[in-house]
């Protein structure tokens, strides 16, 4: 039994597992960060819709974002303060400047740099 767990070919069957978890949990990863990532762009397009069509004020869009804060907060958990909101809404608008964009969220992993604010 030693023999065998000393060989070569059962140290190739413990790394050739290692690897194919860890390529499992970067894909994993990667399928997580695209839904969250068309998610929050869902969420800034909800935003700017309700203000387009309710015609908010830029002082009201700020209670708007403030209240709905709240609000997702209490039914959703974290993730959804003021901030968080106003970023989606900008990185909705922003890439919003792209329509012949098959699907936008393509162009995410060159967004790392912009700054919403």
């Amino acid at each position: 039994m030693n023999e065998i767990l000393e060989s070569k070919k059962y140290e190739m069957l413990v790394v050739d597992i290692e690897n194919a978890v860890a390529n499992a949990k970067d894909s994993i990863a990667a399928s997580v960060n695209q839904v969250m990532v068309k998610t929050y762009w869902s969420i800034g397009r909800y935003i700017v819709e309700y203000e387009q069509v309710g015609s908010v004020k830029a002082e009201y869009g700020k209670q708007l974002l403030r209240q709905l804060s709240k609000d997702l907060t209490l039914r959703l958990g974290r993730g959804y303060s003021h901030s968080n909101l106003s970023n989606m809404r900008k990185f909705y608008n922003y890439l919003s400047n792209f329509p012949d964009c098959v699907w936008k969220i393509e162009l995410v992993p060159y967004l790392r740099d912009y700054s919403f604010r």
